[in-house]
Order: structure tokens, then C-alpha cells, then sequence
């Protein structure tokens, strides 16, 4: 390890002693426990709400379920999904027990499905019903699969005979507590694999810490804040601006299953969305909805600064660059 490793190593150890996720989503439990945290925006245009509360009691229960199955600390769940609050609670769930959560993209098949799962050495898998299949027949080293009842939010067709999300459930007090490990691993995801096989890149409880502190502030969100994600949950973008962003200051993530040009606008306006990262397709998808005359979108991080985008969507651009590696 060399030494400026070393040092940043220490300095992460010292900014979050006694802190990780759990913690964090504790504190905002206990401080605005009937803030919503986490807000699903299926495509019925039914949303769900968890506020801080209830997502740290359902996380927890999610938790207990993990550990009555035998997951201890280190041990990788593969969470293969699209979009979802099935995805989510069980990302934070891992983390209460000091499990790993595995991100994978849905687009992966085959081969891939294969070196991922034996790559991470994970134990487990949480999917949805259209990739169960898939999952089965090139994840074989897996002692169990749980597949939510839907395919977020969309009604299944056929039978899955998985075992059912439901069955996570347990009691949150059996779950053993656990002292704050700020260095402790709490999510992977693989790179695209541009150059060779994908690469596994660990976040660890500090990284998350700090990306929602650093990252929140940089953009100018507060309690109040509200970040749209539609980009994928698996990639670094909306599990890190979106949810950790929000983490961080008390705010409110709205998930949506993908993007949709026609409910863009109505959903920004439904959950008064202050936040929301843009990339190029999604400007030429709304680029025939008519921009409210007034609405509260205030900042589109994104890849550049671009004045006539912010004099179209009449909010302002926030040049940010990212990769899952950083």
C-alpha cells in the first residue's frame, strides 16, 4: 500500500469513526422520522413512500431475513434488477449486516451473470422474475435466489418458482448489532469492461459518507431537496447523486422504474423535484415536450456547462464527471 493510500486510508478513518450507513439512516430516523426518504414512481403513476422511519424499520426487518439465511459480514449478494424499492431495501439491508451488495447490469447475460456472481464469490441473489431464469442457469455456485413478485411494478407472466421477496422478511431484533466500520465494504459494482473483463470496484460505508456529504453540498441540496433518478440503480450515478446525495443531508430520492419523456415534467412537478442528472439522450427526449413556465427543477448535474440548456429547461446545468472507479 503506498503512502498516500495509507494516508487517505487513515483520513477516512478519522472523518467517519463511529459512522456508516446504518448509522446515518438511523440518525435520520430518529431526527425527521416522517421525512420521506425513498418515493417509487412506478409507471401506473402509483407512487409508494417510505419516509426515513419506515425505510430503516423495513430495511432492518429485510436485514434479519438476510442473517436468518445464514449472510454474515463480507459475504456478497448479487442484486441483479432493474429499477425498483426491492433493489434498494435490500442494498441497505446488506449493509446493516455488513453484507455487500453486488449491482449488476440487466443487460448482462450468460457468461457475464457467471463472472460476476463467481468473481464476488456471492452467496445469494435478489432478482426479478424476468431475469430468474437467467440467474439460475449461469449463477449454479449460489445457495439461494429470492425474486421480487413483480418486474417493477409490472404484473408477472407465467410462474417463478424462486423464492418470493416476502420471505426476507424477519424479525429486526434478532438481528445482531454491529459497531460502525466506516471501512467496511458495502457495494460493488463492475465497470463496463471497455479495455478488458469488467473490473469488481468496492465502495466502502465511508465512501457513501462522503460522497453524500461532498456531493449534496457541491450541488446545493438541503433537508428539503428532492433528486429525481431514472438512470439505472445498478450504476454509480443515481445510487450515489440520487440516493447517497440524499443521505446526506436528510432529503428525498424519487425512483422511477426507466425514464419517460411524456412524465417527466408531470412527476417533476407531482414530487416538486428540485434535483435530476441529464444526459444527452434525455434532452432529445423531452425536446418536444413543451418546459413548464414555472417549475421547481433548479439543478441538472451533468457532463458539461451548456447556458443554452439552462435557458431552455430554465434551470441551472452542474458540470459533474464521475466513474464508477471514483
Amino acid at each position: 500500500m503506498s503512502m498516500d493510500l495509507d494516508i487517505a486510508v487513515a483520513a477516512a478513518e478519522f472523518d467517519f469513526a463511529d459512522q456508516d450507513i446504518p448509522q446515518r439512516l438511523r440518525h435520520w430516523a430518529r431526527v425527521k422520522p416522517d421525512h420521506p426518504f425513498m418515493i417509487w414512481e412506478p409507471r401506473s403513476g402509483e407512487d409508494k413512500r417510505w419516509t426515513y422511519q419506515a425505510f430503516d424499520e423495513e430495511s432492518s426487518r429485510i436485514a434479519a431475513g438476510l442473517y436468518a439465511k445464514g449472510v454474515r459480514k463480507h459475504d456478497k449478494i448479487l442484486i441483479h434488477a432493474e429499477n425498483c424499492p426491492e433493489m434498494v431495501l435490500a442494498w441497505y439491508a446488506c449493509a446493516k449486516v455488513g453484507a455487500v451488495g453486488v449491482t449488476t447490469n440487466t443487460r448482462s447475460v450468460g457468461g457475464e451473470i457467471t463472472y460476476f456472481a463467481s468473481h464476488t464469490e456471492a452467496v445469494g441473489a435478489i432478482t426479478q422474475p424476468k431475469f430468474y431464469d437467467e440467474i439460475k442457469a449461469h449463477a449454479k455456485d449460489l445457495k439461494w435466489i429470492v425474486v421480487t413478485d413483480d418486474n417493477s411494478g409490472e404484473a408477472v407472466e407465467g410462474v417463478c418458482d424462486g423464492e418470493a421477496f416476502g420471505s426476507l422478511y424477519g424479525d429486526a431484533a434478532s438481528l445482531p448489532t454491529r459497531p460502525a466500520e466506516p471501512m467496511l465494504p458495502a457495494g460493488i459494482m463492475f465497470t463496463s469492461g471497455t479495455t478488458s473483463l469488467p473490473k469488481a470496484v468496492v465502495h466502502t460505508h465511508a465512501n457513501a459518507l462522503w460522497s453524500g456529504v461532498m456531493g449534496s453540498s457541491s450541488m446545493g441540496m438541503d433537508g428539503d431537496s428532492v433528486y429525481l433518478g431514472f438512470l439505472p440503480f445498478f450504476h454509480v450515478n443515481c445510487q450515489s447523486w440520487a440516493f447517497w446525495g440524499s443521505l446526506g443531508v436528510g432529503g428525498t430520492a424519487v425512483l422511477m422504474p426507466k425514464f419517460s419523456a411524456s412524465r417527466f415534467w408531470a412527476v417533476i412537478e407531482k414530487h416538486q423535484v428540485s434535483h435530476c442528472s441529464m444526459i444527452p439522450f434525455v434532452f432529445k427526449a423531452i425536446g418536444m415536450e413543451p418546459v413548464p413556465e414555472q417549475h421547481s427543477l433548479k439543478v441538472m448535474p451533468m457532463g458539461i456547462i451548456w447556458k443554452d440548456i439552462e435557458g431552455w429547461l430554465k434551470a441551472k446545468s452542474f458540470a459533474s464527471w464521475g466513474m464508477t472507479e471514483t
